[in-house]
């Protein structure tokens, strides 16, 4: 009776880290994809939105509106990136994790200059939106630099 339970307490227990494994193994694609979403996201607004308006003088309203989604955007982006989703189809470079201090600092200076941007747009300042969109652009080329194994935007 006992042999019978232990052996199945253990094949219990065997099962259970085998569903465990095969969780994180899904939780870790689902963030990296969660990662992949979010950049195609910042990617539009910012290059094929955003860019457009500031070279063309377009609305204020819309560029001070996507400026705080891409706000919002690398705010959760900064979350994306628990321990052992450095594996599978990612461009995320081991520094994010080695230096993520220097990671979040780059990413803070993101936030930043799109919080600049959008208050720039409210505000009426076309001069004020075409330096603050240029530092935030300035940003995601060093944060490529030095986090990304690829830069996607380079063939």
């Amino acid at each position: 009776m006992i042999r019978k339970f232990v052996t199945g307490a253990l094949a219990l227990g065997l099962v259970a880290g085998l569903a465990g494994t095969a969780y994180v193994a899904y939780a870790q694609a689902d963030v990296i994809k969660a990662r992949q979403d979010n950049r195609k996201e910042i990617t539009r607004i910012g290059g094929r939105e955003i860019r457009p308006l500031v070279n063309e003088n377009g609305s204020l309203t819309e560029i001070a509106t996507k400026a705080d989604r891409l706000v919002e955007l690398h705010k959760a982006f900064a979350t994306m990136f628990p321990a052992g989703s450095d594996k599978g189809d990612t461009l995320a470079a081991p520094a994010i994790w080695s230096d993520r201090a220097g990671f979040d600092a780059i990413n803070n200076k993101t936030v930043d200059a799109a919080t600049k941007l959008a208050a720039a747009a409210r505000a009426g300042d076309r001069a004020a939106v075409g330096d603050h969109f240029k530092a935030m652009a300035s940003t995601c080329g060093e944060c490529h630099q030095k986090y990304a194994t690829k830069d996607p935007f380079k063939k």
